[in-house]
């Protein structure tokens, strides 16, 4: 597997993203604020993957995901439409990530109900940690996971983008 890495700038930042073509065709594997955040992710999944040598990376732009993610944060884009491939995360994690990339553009859920949807009611604080492992941020939009009172919660990208990111969406919480 060769990962491929690349960032762009956007009205919400710079995002620093991985890849790889799949069987599947090209699949994201990471988005994030963060160039450290990133590298550290690439030693994830080499550790995941048990590997005795380091996961090749190459420099390489996936154009249709920066337009896509441009016109997201443009405002003229509601669904950006992309697969990702979880290449690490445990079989909760990911089935916690599947459920949250439902929650429409324009709406949120809370950690509750993520955790009744993924028949885990107690565990809205797993379903916190699991969002704040999310690899692929904008993707999987975790911004839309809020407390239950609708108070905001965590966010890994730090509140004042989720702010953001919901104001965006036209989302006005308390």
């Amino acid at each position: 597997m060769i990962l491929y890495r690349s960032s762009f700038s956007t009205k919400i930042g710079i995002l620093y993203y991985l890849w790889v073509d799949s069987e599947e065709g090209q699949r994201i594997v990471s988005i994030s604020t963060s160039l450290g955040s990133l590298k550290d992710y690439i030693k994830k999944i080499s550790t995941s993957r048990k590997s005795l040598n380091k996961v090749p990376v190459n420099e390489k732009k996936l154009p249709i995901l920066e337009r896509k993610i441009s016109g997201y944060v443009d405002g003229s884009l509601k669904n950006i439409g992309l697969e990702p491939i979880f290449l690490t995360g445990s079989e909760f994690e990911k089935k916690v990530w599947k459920t949250a990339s439902k929650v429409p553009f324009g709406k949120t859920s809370s950690y509750r109900e993520i955790a009744e949807h993924c028949g885990r009611p107690r565990a809205y604080r797993a379903i916190g940690n699991a969002m704040g492992k999310n690899p692929v941020l904008l993707l999987v939009p975790c911004h839309r996971i809020i407390k239950s009172d609708g108070s905001l919660g965590g966010f890994s990208a730090g509140l004042n983008l989720k702010k953001r990111l919901l104001n965006l969406e036209g989302v006005h919480l308390n």
